[in-house]
């Protein structure tokens, strides 16, 4: 490059974009990443997070071109052959079948923020202004609650990085005094069982490594590790979703469901008359506002079939609408009557359906045509006056025929409540059938002293698990089954990701019935399901070198490369079990957080002096 103040610009460019795009992210989510410029000669949209992809890999190459020497030339050959390779298959995927293999292929490509932060990361663009007006900043989104559930710990964990970079004492301690206060410590076990999962791995990460980090007698370190890990135990039991935490350990319980649903799903499929559904719809992605219009719809849906079941329609007319009904009829058969031939065969089918209900005429359909016609004969009259006659007897029932009519739809008052009585003993047994299969008895207790219990049902947290289990089985199965060409490839990026078992039990239609394809909810093997031995490799590179930073700063005694050590690993840990790195607003801050991380362990390891007093230790 030319001089300092050009690096430096350049640099600081590429660290404030992706730093404002991560916190639109955080704290906007889906509605911000879903932003997107729609091109005319473009059959798809271009979303935010490419936009700045594209900003950012084209100030990646001005370091590049201007003689930047962080990546060697081993390094930067593998880039491109990864860059190739991924380039290729979105290419021919979105060739084969689409938009969906861009969406697929970002899998692989959001990874390249991560390339940029660690070529723009420098030490001296964290001053002291910087560090205080972030640190302020994420106390005051966490005092407003204007984050996300899935991203408290992280903005815990990089808020204490910051406020420790701090130069001033008694500033650094209002700090930490002002973020104690504001964390939602509740929300870190009241989310998503995976996030819990996540968390739990993330702190306990940070606990080993600075129980090994602190030169404090055993028995000191001992005392606090039992009291922490005791404290740490009554808060989760405490505050935390009794039935998601219950879900999680009983593997036996667990195992059975599973069974029991893919027994269904085998006996399904193993039936001769079993056809995998056409879904010739392809979606790239579904707005969230349409998601939101949509379920609004269904709920109003939902509203008005309650109501018309209460009215009961069809069963329950009273007898001023069943004469209306019959004086209709009688007005429509007059009006037919007087419209020439068309009344003639209005009243022949009527007459037509009328002998069909007849038992007699549906076991010898011949023979009643000929009494009817006989009968007609013999009351000398034409068989147009008859058929009217007939007709006309039939909406004119007489009262004995209309008061039998009348009981059936509207019951006495003890029918009624012995019906009503029978639903709510059905109910019940249903409720007690799901608390033995396996409802939490905390839970249970709660309820029947009229309390309400926190999140979701331990039936439906196990439904849920099986579900994800029932998708990973079908993709491993469908893997293991291919061509070996795919094992070392992968899937093509378009090729729409079905599970068969879902779709045999009816679980996920919202989403694949809409859009034609499923989330792997496991993005480490949907890396492998879409890369093959390729994606295996990546994912050996990426957890290898975060276990060798790991190990980095514990030697180099390093609290700052710790705490970012465990963002990771809690985010990795989550991303076994939810979409995380197939969507922008959680895997685009991920990989920025991977490449700063690198970045510091880059300079911790060359001892490069600060030219400001941050990140120190």
């Amino acid at each position: 490059m030319s001089n300092k103040k050009t690096q430096y610009l350049v640099d600081a460019t590429g660290l404030i974009g992706m730093g404002l795009l991560c916190l639109s992210y955080v704290m906007f989510s889906r509605t911000f990443a879903e932003f997107a410029i729609q091109v005319s000669f473009l059959d798809f949209p271009v979303f935010v997070g490419e936009i700045f992809l594209f900003l950012c890999g084209a100030l990646f190459l001005m370091k590049i071109l201007w003689g930047s020497k962080l990546l060697t030339k081993k390094t930067a050959f593998l880039l491109m052959i990864y860059g190739v390779f991924v380039l290729t298959k979105a290419a021919l995927g979105y060739q084969h079948y689409g938009p969906l293999a861009l969406r697929n292929a970002a899998l692989f490509y959001y990874p390249f923020f991560g390339l940029c932060a660690y070529c723009f990361y420098r030490q001296d663009f964290f001053d002291a202004t910087k560090t205080l007006l972030l640190s302020l900043f994420i106390i005051n989104i966490f005092a407003l609650r204007l984050v996300e559930d899935y991203w408290i710990l992280v903005l815990v964990f990089l808020a204490v990085i910051l406020i420790k970079a701090y130069p001033l004492k008694y500033v650094r301690w209002a700090l930490l005094m002002g973020l104690a206060l504001s964390v939602p410590y509740k929300k870190l076990i009241q989310t998503s069982r995976m996030m819990i999962v996540g968390n739990i791995a993330g702190v306990g990460v940070v606990c080993l490594l600075l129980y090994r980090l602190v030169d404090w007698p055993k028995n000191q370190k001992r005392a606090w590790a039992l009291s922490i890990l005791a404290g740490a135990g009554i808060f989760i039991a405490t505050q935390g979703d009794s039935s998601a935490l219950a879900s999680l350990w009983n593997l036996k319980k667990l195992a059975q469901v599973f069974a029991f649903y893919d027994g269904q799903v085998q006996q399904r499929l193993s039936s001769p008359d079993y056809r995998p559904r056409v879904l010739k719809q392809i979606g790239l992605y579904h707005s969230e506002v349409d998601v939101a219009l949509k379920a609004i719809e269904d709920r109003e849906n939902r509203v008005q079939a309650a109501l018309r079941k209460r009215r009961m329609p069809g069963r329950s007319k009273t007898v001023d609408n069943k004469q209306e009904d019959v004086s209709q009829r009688e007005d429509g058969l007059d009006s037919s009557k007087s419209s020439g031939r068309s009344g003639r065969k209005r009243m022949n089918n009527e007459l037509r359906r009328d002998l069909v209900r007849r038992p007699d005429v549906q076991e010898k359909p011949v023979q009643a045509k000929r009494s009817a016609s006989k009968q007609v004969e013999r009351q000398g009259s034409s068989p147009t006056v008859a058929r009217t006659a007939i007709v006309e007897k039939k909406l004119n029932p007489s009262q004995q025929q209309r008061d039998s009519r009348i009981k059936k739809l509207n019951p006495p008052q003890q029918q009624r409540d012995s019906r009503i009585k029978k639903k709510k003993a059905c109910l019940e047994a249903m409720k007690a059938k799901a608390v033995s299969v396996g409802g939490s008895k905390r839970q249970k207790n709660k309820k029947d002293q009229g309390e309400t219990p926190r999140g979701r049902s331990f039936e439906g947290a196990l439904n849920n698990s099986v579900f994800r289990l029932l998708i990973w089985r079908d993709m491993t199965r469908e893997f293991l089954n291919a061509n070996p060409r795919v094992w070392g490839a992968g899937f093509s990026f378009g090729k729409p990701l079905r599970s068969h078992s879902l779709e045999v039990l009816g679980w996920g239609e919202s989403e694949w019935g809409r859009d034609g394809w499923i989330g792997a909810h496991n993005s480490w093997l949907h890396m492998i399901y879409r890369a093959g031995l390729i994606g295996l490799v990546f994912i050996v590179v990426v957890l290898g070198f975060l276990g060798r930073m790991m190990n980095g700063f514990l030697r180099k005694r390093s609290v700052t490369g710790i705490l970012l050590c465990g963002i990771l690993v809690d985010l990795f840990v989550a991303a076994n079990f939810l979409l995380v790195l197939e969507l922008p607003y959680t895997a685009v801050p991920i990989w920025v957080i991977y490449g700063l991380t690198a970045a510091y362990y880059r300079d911790l390891l060359a001892d490069r002096k600060k030219e400001a007093p941050t990140h120190g230790g």
